[in-house]
């Protein structure tokens, strides 16, 4: 068979087979059955070796991002409640109290001394040389005026014997009473060199302010 017979030959096939096409594509299919309801497809998908999956595109616009921290610098973090709670013992922290002592002319009417020999002790404005404290006076602040940021001043009677010790330490009856307490036990536990009259140490009976001040 020459070469142009095998090119007719071949178109006729080619004809032949567009005609048959098209004619199936007229006969009506097979229409496939309802599916139950509630039914479900499951598709498998196969990859294809060589081809790269399509992914999900995970990156952040950079405006909805999250800033990071500049270097050097910590990002600011919201305090726990725990931290909230103890914030105001923080402040108090930071305050500080003390209480001093001086002496003071005698107050009208003074305490009532309940030594038995309270006359012996000689008034302050007749003592040549006044009792002084051996030590800086010190003592602490009542926790629990500090924690409420109370302050007060107390006047105290000390009854001070010739050797310099306190025999008696009385607080003014007008005084908070807590105050007064730790005012009194403040003198009472403090030493004194002995006041002087008459040209020797003798019995005194002083009067001091003790200042509460809370800085």
């Amino acid at each position: 068979m020459t070469r142009p017979d095998r090119w007719r030959v071949a178109a006729a096939l080619a004809a032949s087979l567009l005609a048959h096409a098209a004619v199936f594509a007229l006969l009506p299919g097979p229409v496939a059955p309802p599916l139950p309801d509630g039914a479900r497809f499951t598709v498998l998908l196969i990859p294809v070796p060589g081809e790269r999956r399509a992914e999900s595109d995970r990156s952040v616009a950079p405006s909805l991002a999250i800033p990071s921290a500049e270097e050097g610098t910590k990002p600011a973090v919201r305090p726990r409640k725990a931290e909230q709670a103890t914030a105001p013992a923080a402040q108090l922290g930071r305050r500080r109290p003390w209480v001093s002592a001086g002496p003071i002319t005698m107050p009208v009417p003074p305490p009532q001394s309940r030594l038995a020999d309270a006359g012996d002790y000689v008034p302050s404005e007749r003592l040549s040389v006044q009792p002084r404290f051996v030590v800086p006076f010190e003592m602490p602040y009542p926790r629990g005026a500090f924690e409420a940021g109370r302050r007060a001043v107390v006047v105290v009677q000390v009854m001070i014997d010739e050797r310099g010790k306190v025999a008696e330490a009385i607080a003014d009856s007008d005084a908070p009473a807590e105050f007064a307490a730790a005012a009194a036990a403040g003198l009472r536990a403090a030493r004194f060199t002995p006041a002087q009259a008459g040209g020797g140490p003798v019995k005194a009976r002083a009067y001091f302010a003790v200042s509460f001040v809370i800085e």
